[in-house]
Formats: structure tokens, C-alpha cells, sequence
């Protein structure tokens, strides 16, 4: 083999490789020199009345270098669409398969052939009888041809599959057309759960920012962080909703490269998921309640937890986007482990800080407080219980060991983790709602009570304030008195210049 022929092997194995991981959305598109492409997506059967689920691909080959092409050699392209659906029987060699006596309800396809050109065309559709994976296969077909002098052909073999050097540059779309729409059917239930989250978060910012505008003379930094939070979490629901409305409505290529409002929306989703972790943190870091600031070693340790989170979430939240389009519902393992690794860091310190925090109020006697923090403490511990129990179950259907778990309904394991954030925004806004009394609450200090405290610490504690007072009092007497005397030292000595000016005239 020359070393021109080489660089173009390698040249078209590149190409292929580019074009196979391009085969990602409801509408594949394919354009350049290939062998064959295949392509993978659940799709659901045709309901009796409902609108048909087709499948439907179109193509045109052209010899990438028509001198190459050997004169005793036929080429074609075979188009092979099947589902693996229990009974299928998938084709053994897409370009031998007799597709006319074949199971039309499970398998469809045709060798596609041009014997007065080389250029090969053609388009074949299928119209979904059974829901699951459907799966398309387009390859480059040959098969020895015999010609005679006087130009006639004999076609003594039939066609099999070419593995040999490119000889086709294809041009094809492939559309898969649920009932519905063209979004994957792994992501169907997305688009209703979108559109009720949006409304969701809009209500909860609605009365938010009405009780933050309504107790605006006594709002905390903490009260504007929340609000943050919520408005975030709301473009980001409102963000995904129209880009599932978006690609359902026109089978826009999820990767690559990916839409701007695929980007867009998951750039917010990890933001937001960011922030709200943040908020946790410093919540039960006793910010803006139990003490006014954190210290740089906290801001420091936040900071670096935030960009790990970043980094592990954002490439996790990308690849499974992507894998989901493919028809896989497993997310990249590496990335989820690392995502996984740095929420268990944010946990062990939220409820660290958690248990720190509400020893410091058990002791100090803040009861008032302390009711608030052990009710967030068992909030986050529920919120823990469910994440990690839901963890578990998507764990194990990804892993086949829940058989009765339908592939149609995996989408409510990725809506669920959404769900459970929202709970955990909304009850930490109820709980730091923006109150008539939110300042002096965060800025008084209880006295304890009578009931955990004896009466004599209380009234110990009452006598010291009292002196304390006191002495604030004779400060200000003294500080007063000094005053005074200052100025009647500065009137004396006006008057005596005041004299010695008369005396001189």
C-alpha cells in the first residue's frame, strides 16, 4: 500500500470516528467519506389513533476518488433499520439479509445499488411497531462483478459487508420521530417535569420576594443570598424547559458541537446546584443568625470545595447530556465518583458545622436559635436519607439488578434529584424567611431560661447585664463632665484674650 493511500486510510478512519460520535440527537446528520454509520435510540411504539413513530433516513453516496475504484468489484449501500425488541432477530450481514422475507415488524432495509453511476442514493422509512431500541445501520456493500465484451454484467454473488478502504463520501440524515416529538425517548417524561418545575420555582421567588420587599427595613445579607439562590434555580428550570421544548420541536444535534442552550442551561444548573450548597454551608455555619461573618480559613475552604464541585459537575452534567442522546442512560462513571466525592466533602462539613453550631447555642442557652438549627438539622439529615437512597436505586438499575425498572421511566430518577433540591430550597426559605423581626433576632442574645437554667445563674446573668449597664452610664456621666469643663477651659481662655486686647488699646 503507497503512503498516499495509507494517509487517506487514516485521513477516513479519523472522519469516521468524528462522524460516529456526531450520531447524537433525534435527527443524525452525516457528511463525509465512511465506511457506514450506525446509530442507537429508544423510541416508543405507535399507539392505535396516536400520531406514528417513524424512522425515516436519507442518503446519497459519491466515490471519494472514482479512479480507485476497482472495475471488477460492484459497490452499494445497504440501509438496515431493526428494533431489539423481544422476537427481533437481528440481521447477521446488513448487506446479504433478504429483507423482502423478513419479519417486517421488526426489521426493515435494502441494498441500494446504481448500475449506470457510481453515485448512490436512496431513502427508507419505518414506521415503529415495538417500543425500545431502535437501531439504524447504513455500511458500504461489494461483491465480484463480471463483465463480458460486450459490456453485459453477470451478478453470480450476492452482496456482503466491505472492509476494505473507503470508497464513499455520505451524505444522509436520520430522523427518529416519536409520537410526540424528537426528544429521545429516554428524555420524554423531561419535558412535562420541565415545565411543572418552572412554575414550581416561580412561586416560591414570587413569595419570596414578596416577603423580602414587604420586611425590607429588617432584611439580613442572608436574605438576599437566599433570594439569589431562588431566582438562579428559577432561569435554570426555565432555561432547560426551553431548550427540551426546543429540541423536541426540531431534532437539534445535542453534541457536537453542543447547542448554545444546552450549554447555557447547564452552566446554570451547575451554578445553581453550586449555590445552593453554598448557602447550606454557611447556614449551618451559623452565618447571618448565630454569628455575623466568617472567618478567612471557612471563606478559603468554601472556595476550594466550590471549584471542585464546578469542575466534576459541570464535565459530569455535559457527558450525560450527551449520553442520554446516544440512548445510554449511565453517566460517566469517573466524573460521578468525582462529583460524588466532593458532595461528601460538603456534607461532612455542613453537618460538622451543623453539630458545632448547635452545641454553641445549646450552651449559651439560645434557645429561640437552637429550635431553628434542630429543625434544619432534620431537614439535611431527610434530604441526606433520600439523596442516598436514590442514589442507591439509580445505581442498581443502571447496574440491570432492578429487572422490573422500565428504561421509559428512568427519567424520574434524574427528575427526582431536582425534586429533592427544590424541598431543600424552599424549606431553608421558610425557615430563614424575611421576618418583621429578622434583625433582632439575629442580633439579640437570649437569657436563658428558668427551665434549663436555675433561677439564681439566670438572675446572676441579669445583675451583670445590669452593672454593665451601669457602668455605661457613670462612663457616660464622666465622658459628659469632662466635656463641660473642657469647654468652660476654652471659654476662660477666650475671655482672657479678650481682656488683654482691651488693655493693649
Amino acid at each position: 500500500m503507497t503512503g498516499a493511500r495509507m494517509a487517506r486510510r487514516w485521513a477516513c478512519a479519523a472522519t469516521m470516528t468524528c462522524l460516529l460520535a456526531a450520531i447524537q440527537a433525534s435527527i443524525h446528520v452525516v457528511n463525509g467519506p465512511a465506511i457506514g454509520w450506525k446509530a442507537t435510540e429508544r423510541m416508543f411504539a405507535n399507539a392505535p389513533g396516536a400520531i406514528t413513530s417513524i424512522i425515516r433516513v436519507d442518503f446519497n453516496a459519491t466515490p471519494v476518488d472514482a479512479a480507485d475504484i476497482p472495475s471488477d468489484m460492484e459497490f452499494a449501500v445497504a440501509v438496515s433499520i431493526f428494533d431489539v425488541a423481544e422476537g427481533s432477530v437481528p440481521p447477521m450481514d446488513y448487506c446479504a439479509e433478504n429483507y423482502a422475507e423478513s419479519d417486517h415488524g421488526h426489521v426493515v432495509g435494502r441494498v441500494f445499488t446504481n448500475s449506470t453511476a457510481l453515485d448512490v442514493h436512496g431513502s427508507k422509512q419505518f414506521a415503529v411497531q415495538h417500543t425500545g431500541a431502535q437501531v439504524v445501520v447504513v455500511t458500504t456493500c461489494m461483491r465480484p462483478k463480471f463483465t463480458f465484451d460486450d459490456n453485459s454484467t453477470l451478478d453470480m454473488f450476492p452482496f456482503q459487508e466491505y472492509q476494505g478502504d473507503v470508497v464513499y463520501s455520505i451524505a444522509a440524515s436520520m430522523s427518529f420521530l416519536n409520537s410526540y416529538g424528537y426528544l429521545p425517548g429516554l428524555m420524554w417524561g423531561l419535558l412535562p417535569f420541565s415545565a411543572v418545575l418552572v412554575v414550581a420555582y416561580v412561586s416560591a421567588v414570587s413569595v419570596f420576594a414578596g416577603l423580602y420587599w414587604c420586611h425590607r427595613s429588617s432584611l439580613l445579607r442572608l436574605h438576599s443570598f437566599m433570594l439569589v439562590v431562588l431566582v438562579l434555580m428559577t432561569v435554570e428550570s426555565l432555561l432547560w424547559c426551553i431548550t427540551y421544548f426546543g429540541l423536541n420541536a426540531t431534532g437539534q444535534a445535542l453534541c457536537c458541537p453542543y447547542p448554545p442552550m444546552v450549554l447555557v442551561a447547564t452552566a446554570f444548573k451547575v451554578l445553581s446546584k453550586l449555590v445552593a450548597r453554598v448557602l447550606t454551608t454557611i447556614l449551618c455555619l451559623g452565618y447571618g443568625l448565630a454569628r455575623p461573618h466568617l472567618t478567612i480559613s471557612e471563606t478559603v475552604v468554601v472556595t476550594g470545595l466550590s471549584l471542585c464541585y464546578v469542575v466534576s459537575t459541570g464535565v459530569l452534567e455535559v457527558v450525560h447530556v450527551s449520553n442520554q442522546a446516544k440512548g445510554s442512560a449511565e453517566p460517566p462513571f469517573i466524573w460521578e465518583l468525582l462529583a460524588v466525592a466532593t458532595d461528601c466533602c460538603f456534607a461532612g462539613w455542613i453537618f460538622s458545622s451543623l453539630m458545632v453550631t448547635r452545641r454553641t447555642l445549646r450552651a449559651t442557652r439560645q434557645t429561640s436559635k437552637l429550635r431553628m438549627y434542630n429543625l434544619l438539622f432534620g431537614v439535611l439529615l431527610a434530604f441526606v436519607a433520600f439523596a442516598f437512597a436514590l442514589t442507591l436505586l439509580e445505581n442498581a438499575v443502571y447496574a440491570k439488578q432492578v429487572p422490573t425498572f422500565s428504561w421509559e421511566y428512568l427519567w424520574l430518577l434524574w427528575a427526582a434529584s431536582r425534586v429533592l433540591t427544590l424541598a431543600l430550597v424552599v424549606t431553608l426559605s421558610v425557615l430563614w424567611r424575611p421576618k418583621q423581626t429578622s434583625v433582632l433576632i439575629a442580633h439579640s442574645h437570649q437569657l436563658p431560661s428558668c427551665e434549663d437554667g436555675s433561677i439564681d445563674q439566670a438572675g446572676q446573668i441579669q445583675s451583670e447585664v445590669h452593672e454593665i449597664i451601669m457602668e455605661d452610664d457613670v462612663a457616660g456621666d464622666t465622658a459628659a463632665a469632662s466635656d463641660r469643663s473642657k469647654e468652660s477651659r476654652s471659654g476662660g481662655g477666650a475671655n482672657d484674650d479678650g481682656r488683654k486686647a482691651v488693655d493693649a488699646a
